[in-house]
């Protein structure tokens, strides 16, 4: 008898999970919300101005990513971006911020040399640290301290004031007092000695699309309610005003973690875990110009930029600013999430005068949760979690970067191994009751 999932998220981890059931011959369909694949790793077409729905890049360290898309046929079209790097400022200096380790930062002008000799300190328990850590596994790095924390203890405040900082706050939303040290040593101790990033050549939903045009994937699906039920999971949706009621030997539930209390009915584990998870809000500005502009990327102190914190000019006639986490949080908090141009724009004219006689289109980008939290003690819940649903088999299981890390590859490798998960659990399942054993699909909550 085919074994038959249903997989609810149609992102990376979603549409690689099922990728990985289909390898086992099992039945797969994925529900999406949405109108397209991809989640947080899409583009959106608005007027003049194409952008992403949330991943811009690619890092290169992921076995179970790059392995993909060798299999999907897609490696001659990862285009790499070498020497990726912002202009940040410190004593009214401006300064190179490199967004991968490289040896340029023993010349930065605003590190003393003390600075730069606890660099060596730095280096070297990242190097340490190496072995025994996966770039696409949060739980494989320190969890008992923030960022901020350890990055002082090591190289100094200044390295993290001028440094890291810059890079968390301007690419992620990230401030490193709110973080633990795990996300930097698991990812950055394997970006040692690398000089490219990578995007797609058709766009970063290159990939998700590819996955996507091999799965049975419904768009418009809403979902309100995921259950166990006798032999698996029922899973009740919406589409085009009509409610749809399916049930499979188990469901895979591939949503934003903040998502999931909403409509997974959780066993105790799951809701203990689940109150947990904390994801970061983020607000974006698209600009079109009626004029190309010189490429530029700015990562900005409070001081300078106000309420952003990146300003990226370049890409032909666009502009691409993204506000400070307190600003971000600042809109949310007072509804302003619709009027993103009306809190940086006093900021975006000191940093371009000409903006208001230049703009031509513009876009207002809101992603609510941006990326999942690891703050201090989340990798251990995490450990927990993962050890719960891997004990056997279940109605219900979960992927996503809240289940890996707060990445793309990340993301990747939870719906590998979860949908593999899944496979081994309905196997083992199977020939268990070929033995003749009795209530194979009884669930203990």
């Amino acid at each position: 008898m085919k074994r038959r999932v249903i997989i609810v998220g149609a992102g990376i981890a979603g549409l690689a999970a099922a990728h990985a059931l289909a390898q086992y011959g099992i039945e797969v369909r994925v529900l999406e919300a949405g109108d397209q694949p991809g989640g947080r790793m899409a583009e959106r077409q608005d007027g003049p101005i194409r952008y992403g729905t949330g991943a811009r890049l690619v890092y290169p360290f992921s076995p179970a990513f790059l392995g993909l898309v060798r299999e999907l046929g897609l490696e001659a079209d990862l285009v790499p971006i070498r020497g990726l790097a912002a202009t940040g400022t410190a004593d009214g200096l401006d300064h190179r911020i490199a967004l991968l380790p490289e040896l340029g930062l023993l010349g930065s002008k605003v590190l003393g040399w003390g600075d730069k000799a606890r660099l060596g300190l730095l280096l070297a328990d990242l190097l340490r640290r190496r072995p025994g850590s996966d770039p696409d596994d949060l739980t494989t790095g320190p969890d008992d301290e923030t960022l901020a924390a350890y990055i002082t203890r090591l190289a100094g405040p200044r390295v993290l004031d001028r440094i890291v900082a810059p890079v968390f706050r301007g690419t992620r939303g990230w401030n490193p007092e709110e973080i633990s040290a795990a996300f930097f040593t698991t990812t950055t101790a394997h970006l040692i000695g690398r000089r490219s990033v990578y995007t797609f050549r058709d766009g970063i939903g290159q990939l998700t699309r590819a996955l996507a045009a091999q799965t049975n994937l419904t768009f418009g699906a809403e979902v309100e309610r995921i259950t166990p039920c006798p032999g698996g999971a029922r899973v009740l949706w919406w589409r085009g005003g009509a409610r749809h009621d399916a049930e499979a030997d188990a469901v895979l539930c591939a949503i934003e973690g903040a998502k999931v209390p909403g409509i997974v009915a959780l066993d105790d584990a799951g809701e203990r875990f689940f109150a947990d998870v904390r994801y970061n809000p983020i607000g974006i500005v698209h600009y079109a110009l009626r004029e190309e502009v010189a490429p530029k990327l700015r990562f900005l102190p409070p001081s300078e930029g106000g309420a952003i914190a990146t300003f990226q000019q370049g890409q032909g006639a666009r502009l691409f600013c993204q506000l400070t986490p307190e600003a971000s949080a600042m809109a949310l908090r007072d509804g302003r999430t619709g009027d993103l141009d009306g809190i940086i724009r006093a900021d975006l004219r000191r940093l371009f005068p000409a903006i208001d006689a230049q703009e031509v289109h513009r876009v207002n980008q809101w992603i609510p949760h941006k990326l999942p939290l690891p703050y201090p003690g989340y990798a251990a819940r995490l450990a927990e979690f993962r050890a719960h649903q891997a004990a056997r088999r279940r109605p219900i299981y979960f992927a996503g970067d809240y289940m890996a890390q707060a990445l793309v590859t990340g993301a990747c490798r939870s719906g590998l191994d979860t949908g593999s998960l899944v496979a081994r659990h309905l196997k083992e399942a199977l020939l268990f009751r070929k033995k003749g054993a009795k209530n194979v699909h009884s669930f203990f909550w």
